[in-house]
């Protein structure tokens, strides 16, 4: 009988159909670095920068002297003149207070905490008020041809950060070189392009490298650690800054309260958040509650990429960020022109000595993070099923 042919007779003589590409699942960019950029530095305006071998990272910050303050002890409704405050420095002869309904003149500079004041200003009704009732500064109101009154001023404040050096190399055996690879005519080319995503620090197109996304990581991950001799420097992030601002509960649903919540604190507290970062876990309950109030752009200063925008009561126009590497069960709302990266050092390949038939490259670059005026931004945990 005649021996029929098939391309199965005699696979081994095959030609391989093979793409001369190389198919890999890359998350292709670090969108947080990208939004918040690299160069920290300038907005803050350092002064003896870059810091060479300093590995302290230090900005000034100030607040605006606070506009409330508790009692420290009831009072009875209009005999008493004389009250205590939590923080009497707050005030001073002038001052135009607000317990519930009732208005009172302080009339002397405090005594400490103790602070002689006249009742039922404006017009109000004297109260009684209970131990740790809010107190409100409403204003000045000084008499005729009264003295000046000296009033409460802060202090400023220097938070800082530590610099961290990240830094990967690579080794190709010399056996390896001038090798024609499907999809990698260079291999050491290649893998350096893996590390960085392209020719400049972000990447070409957009794209971002593992040691890209090392370092986005370092916002929602990384930990203050003071460098020495012996031990590493790390960065800190979101979580070693923001303190004032924090709500919900990892046991517990995401609400639209809450972020309307944390929205109208930051801004009470001077703070324009514009910036809500979620994971894709998280966007879907965003997106879910705020369905027919989102609305989207098209940014040709980002690559013609589609901006989400969320309209709320508190603040018209928020960026909804959706961000891999972002845990899943925490959202960061913040004022983007307050945070960002600082580079010291920048991602830059280097050859390295070779002691045998091989190369070496290594990249390496040095960072921090900046988080100004932490009340201007919030985070919220909630439950992530």
């Amino acid at each position: 009988m005649a021996t029929v042919r098939t391309p199965y007779t005699d696979p081994t003589i095959s030609r391989r159909i093979i793409s001369d590409m190389v198919g890999m699942i890359d998350w292709a960019s670090a969108p947080l670095v990208k939004r918040l950029g690299l160069e920290k530095d300038k907005t803050c305006k350092f002064v003896n920068w870059p810091p060479g071998g300093q590995k302290k990272i230090e900005w000034i910050e100030d607040t605006m002297p606070s506009q409330s303050t508790t009692l420290s002890a009831a009072i009875s409704n209009g005999t008493t003149t004389t009250i205590s405050l939590t923080n009497g420095d707050y005030v001073h002869e002038g001052s135009i207070l607000q317990i519930g309904n009732e208005y009172l003149i302080v009339q002397a500079a405090p005594t400490g905490n103790t602070v002689i004041v006249s009742r039922g200003a404006g017009g109000t009704t004297p109260a009684s008020h209970s131990n740790s009732a809010a107190v409100h500064l409403r204003g000045i109101a000084k008499k005729t041809g009264s003295n000046y009154a000296i009033g409460y001023t802060t202090t400023v404040t220097a938070p800082y950060n530590y610099t961290q050096i990240l830094e990967e190399a690579l080794r190709i055996n010399g056996d390896q070189e001038g090798v024609s690879d499907y999809g990698v005519p260079d291999t050491m080319d290649y893998h350096l392009s893996k590390l960085i995503g392209g020719r400049t620090e972000i990447g070409e197109r957009g794209r971002a490298g593992k040691l890209i996304m090392d370092l986005a990581r370092m916002a929602y991950y990384g930990k203050r650690q003071q460098p020495s001799n012996t031990q590493e420097g790390m960065a800190g992030g979101f979580d070693t800054f923001i303190s004032t601002h924090t709500y919900g509960n990892s046991n517990a649903a995401l609400s639209r309260a809450t972020i309307h919540t944390a929205l109208r604190d930051i801004y009470n507290s001077g703070g324009m958040p514009d910036l809500m970062v979620v994971s894709p876990y998280a966007a879907e309950l965003v997106t879910a509650m705020y369905e027919d109030l989102i609305r989207t752009e098209r940014s040709e200063d980002r690559g013609g990429s589609t901006i989400r925008y969320i309209t709320t009561p508190v603040v018209d126009s928020v960026e909804l960020m959706i961000d891999h590497m972002c845990p899943s069960g925490s959202i960061y709302l913040l004022d983007s022109e307050k945070v960002g990266w600082a580079t010291i050092r920048p991602f830059t390949p280097q050859e390295k000595p070779s002691l045998g038939d091989y190369k070496v490259w290594s990249v390496l670059g040095e960072y921090t993070f900046i988080l100004q005026n932490e009340a201007a931004h919030a985070k919220i945990s909630h439950a992530t099923s």
